[in-house]
């Protein structure tokens, strides 16, 4: 995933990188840590992830930011402030947890229906969403944001598949996608 992300953002001085539901942080840490240059925030629901990632950073003096945002709100404050401000949006697992829950939100419409809606707002046009699912197969998070009309398909990561009962596969799947 970290060298999708290095290859796809190289021709991109300083890009500009949110990650999506970031819990302590440590996908950004270890972008970091592997030498990648850009501006960088992790957003998620929870404020005790989110100062948690923040006590972590400080720790280690890494440049970034972490705020608290619920990406499932339309009105969420930090949507309303960073619209389409980013260069790529990266969602390891957050689109799992949310698909977990039946809580409806507008409309009547469940977090993993809005989802694509709501993220899409983050990213400009033509740039990146990274979605890591071990829960959903690479069809079926292809259809699920194709289908939004938000996105179109631009990548994945290949990982390493095994096979049993005359079936292959991966246990998980990256998928990235273009925004329109």
């Amino acid at each position: 995933m970290c060298d999708f992300i290095f290859e796809e953002l190289q021709h991109l001085k300083n890009p500009n990188v949110c990650d999506v539901g970031t819990g302590n942080g440590h996908l950004l840490f270890q972008l970091l840590e592997e030498g990648f240059k850009g501006n960088m925030v992790g957003i998620d629901y929870s404020e005790t992830s989110v100062q948690f990632a923040k006590d972590i950073a400080a720790r280690k003096n890494y440049q970034v930011k972490f705020e608290r945002s619920d990406v499932l709100h339309a009105n969420d404050p930090f949507i309303s402030q960073n619209n389409e401000a980013f260069d790529l949006v990266l969602d390891k697992g957050t689109l799992d947890a949310i698909a977990l829950s039946n809580e409806q939100y507008e409309n009547g419409l469940t977090g993993f229906q809005i989802y694509p809606y709501n993220v899409s707002k983050l990213i400009r046009r033509g740039g990146i969403l990274l979605v890591t699912s071990c829960n959903f197969t690479q069809d079926e998070i292809y259809k699920h944001f194709t289908d939004s009309g938000k996105f179109k398909y631009f990548g994945k990561v290949d990982y390493p598949t095994l096979e049993f009962g005359g079936a292959k596969g991966s246990t998980i799947c990256t998928v990235a996608f273009e925004k329109l």
